[in-house]
């Protein structure tokens, strides 16, 4: 083995790759994510249960000699390709363009590749047994390995990133990590007689797996860690394909798909057992979805999400008619699929189909791109998200812009420089980019609110103490003097109306100077309901409202929406104020009409996918004796429990009844 000279520079260039670059949320070596690619993906994640389905995301022409190998990288982002000519191209799948060009001085089409989770680097073994990384942006190798004299079979990075590893026409594999330290060769079944052989390196156990194929197209053997030969209870079809991914590995192949996991037994040992499904049609793809039990499969006609503790298959999606599956590859960290075809045409796929609530993995994101301070991402989203109604979580007060609000509010604390000057990323931010702070300004007004409301403290007016009462001012004079600035500029987020009423309130403005807000947000947003809420709470007589003034506001907006539309507005304000009033008393105490709530309520049910809601309709329906309006309810729920089936439940109306009548039951029962 030779390290060239300029084995510092490529230390840090492929520290190696997992040392040296920011970590993506995958638990992966990345390049910092541009604010475009975060908040597309946040907006992906942004629903309870997403539509399961597959679009094409777009499509170009390879350019150059003709294809003898692809690879693309596990983020979904970038394709290399080793042409006839023995050069590698590496091209950007989201935009179609060429990255680069590298012939390397021994260019072959029969070299042997493999390209790192981020596409920045890939590592080539050739047939006289060289081994070399490149990365994208230099002509020259950053590291090479002369450590065989014979051809090379198969090279690939490891799952974490760390180690290189190869095997050759005889079996010899080899590994080296990033620093250059080797752990030596282990032979393969004879030194002069060649075998198909498979190699994977997975992740943070340092692990990695050996195959053979024998003569007679058999798996033969099954090495852990290149040696220790695995005793397993399954046949092995012979696979065309090998992947790691932490302590799992998978073997892809026409007939069958088998896979790995590793079991700690105690003192550093671990056990390795095998599952396997066979198929009857042709298998066209596989792969792990990272850090989830999931495994995606592709056949000629569908996606598959199977589980990884049994194989079964838990989502289908039908592919399109021009999604060509034996030239197509799965990408499940990035939810895509990239078909190839031999004559050039690359297309990138959206791939939806996920079991799970995706809403907990884009509040990680989120916190995680706060405390990296990454508030240009976050002004992008909260600009896709401005006039959105629909809840992501259970509260009739939320929208998608206070659901980003709330996340980022739990962060704040932890930026750096807040016990120097409390919030000061946000305050920097605004200081430095003050065209483009409008969400952090919101986010910075909330802060200040809640620091106020905190001082108060929950109780009446008349049990606040003085100093109490001092720091709640100073928080509100706070609050609107980050806040006012918005509506000097050409865009005002419907958030900020929402902001403008809780300063009028809290700051006791004149009614003509609250109105105007109101009169302005609702000619911008007319249905986005927590500007109008907030104000339609203010009104109750308990805070120095007139009778009836609550209700006359929230009928007065709905008329001038009209239809469905401002009947779910009528209804969203009626499901906040009866926090404080109930909803046994609501007509009575407010003059909210009974009649006309349900009317918005049901017309919400149809759409939503926000449980919390159904139920609550299904509840005051039945509390308000509305058979029809409960029922609505009820079949609402059952729609919901039929997303991803690809037949409605065989016994639904029974399951409709079932549902009325417990609650039914359950409204009897109260005392």
């Amino acid at each position: 083995m030779r390290l060239p000279s300029f084995i510092a520079y490529a230390a840090i260039a492929f520290g190696l790759l997992a040392f040296s670059l920011p970590v993506s949320s995958y638990g992966q070596a990345s390049q910092q994510p541009s604010a475009e690619d975060l908040a597309k993906l946040w907006d992906r994640l942004a629903h309870r249960q997403r539509p399961m389905q597959i679009s094409k995301a777009n499509e170009f022409d390879l350019s150059g000699p003709a294809i003898s190998k692809t690879v693309v990288s596990r983020d979904g982002g970038t394709l290399l390709v080793l042409d006839q000519e023995g050069a590698l191209v590496f091209w950007n799948l989201k935009t179609g363009e060429q990255i680069s060009r590298i012939v390397p001085e021994q260019a072959s089409p029969d070299a042997v590749l493999d390209i790192a989770y981020n596409g920045t680097s890939a590592v080539v073994g050739f047939p006289s047994g060289l081994i070399q990384v490149f990365v994208a942006s230099r002509s020259k190798p950053l590291i090479e390995y002369k450590a065989y004299k014979t051809p090379l079979q198969m090279v690939q990075l490891s799952a974490d990133q760390n180690r290189v590893i190869a095997v050759d026409g005889f079996g010899k594999s080899f590994e080296v990590d990033a620093r250059g330290k080797s752990k030596g060769f282990e032979f393969g079944p004879s030194e002069d007689t060649p075998v198909k052989s498979l190699v994977a390196a997975g992740g943070g156990l340092q692990n990695w797996w050996k195959i053979y194929i024998d003569d007679n197209n058999q798996v033969s053997d099954v090495y852990f860690d290149g040696k220790e030969k695995l005793e397993n209870n399954i046949e092995l079809k012979p696979p065309h394909r090998i992947e790691a991914s932490d302590v799992r590995f998978l073997l892809v192949g026409p007939e069958q798909l088998a896979w790995s996991q590793l079991a700690f037994q105690g003192e550093n040992k671990y056990e390795a057992s095998f599952s396997k499904v066979d198929f009857e049609t042709p298998l066209r793809d596989a792969a792990f979805v990272f850090r989830k039990p999931w495994i995606w499969t592709l056949s000629d006609e569908q996606l598959e999400l199977r589980s990884l503790a049994f194989g079964n298959v838990e989502k289908t999606v039908q592919l399109p008619e021009d999604l060509p599956a034996k030239h197509t590859y799965l990408v499940p960290n990035d939810e895509a699929m990239v078909t190839i075809t031999p004559e050039g045409h690359v297309t990138r796929w959206n791939a939806y189909v996920d079991i799970g609530n995706p809403l907990n993995e884009l509040v990680d994101m989120i916190s995680i791109a706060t405390i990296n301070q990454r508030f240009d991402a976050l002004e992008l989203i909260a600009k896709k998200w401005n006039d959105r109604i629909d809840h992501f979580q259970d509260s009739e007060h939320e929208t998608p812009y206070s659901f980003l609000m709330s996340i980022v509010q739990r962060v704040a604390p932890r930026l750096p420089g807040h016990e120097e000057r409390p919030y000061k990323a946000f305050h920097d931010w605004i200081d430095n980019n003050p065209n483009n702070c409008q969400f952090t300004r919101i986010a910075l007004f909330r802060l200040y609110l809640a620091a106020g409301y905190r001082a108060r403290g929950e109780g009446f007016a008349n049990t606040v103490t003085e100093e109490g009462w001092k720091t709640f001012y100073e928080n509100m004079e706070k609050s609107w003097e980050v806040a006012e600035p918005l509506f000097d500029q050409d865009y005002i987020p419907a958030e900020g109306y929402t902001c403008a009423i809780i300063a009028g309130k809290n700051l006791q403005w004149d009614r003509d100077e609250i109105n105007g807000y109101l009169r302005d947000a609702f000619a911008k947003y007319p249905t986005y309901h927590r500007t109008f809420t907030e104000e339609a709470v203010a009104r109750l007589p308990r805070w120095g409202g007139k009778p009836g003034e609550t209700e006359y506001l929230a009928r007065f907006t709905a008329d001038k929406i009209g239809g469905d539309d401002g009947d779910i507005l009528y209804a969203t304000l009626a499901q906040h104020i009866s926090r404080y009033v109930g909803w046994d008393n609501i007509d009575v105490e407010t003059g909210f009409s009974r009649e006309r709530i349900l009317k918005g309520l049901v017309a919400m049910t149809k759409t939503t996918e926000n449980r919390r809601t159904i139920q609550q309709t299904l509840q005051v329906a039945i509390k308000w004796e509305d058979e029809e309006a409960a029922r609505a309810a009820a079949t609402r729920l059952v729609e919901l429990m039929e997303i991803g089936r690809e037949e409605p439940l065989p016994n639904r109306q029974e399951v409709i009844d079932k549902i009325y009548e417990q609650y039914k039951q359950r409204e009897a029962d109260k005392p």
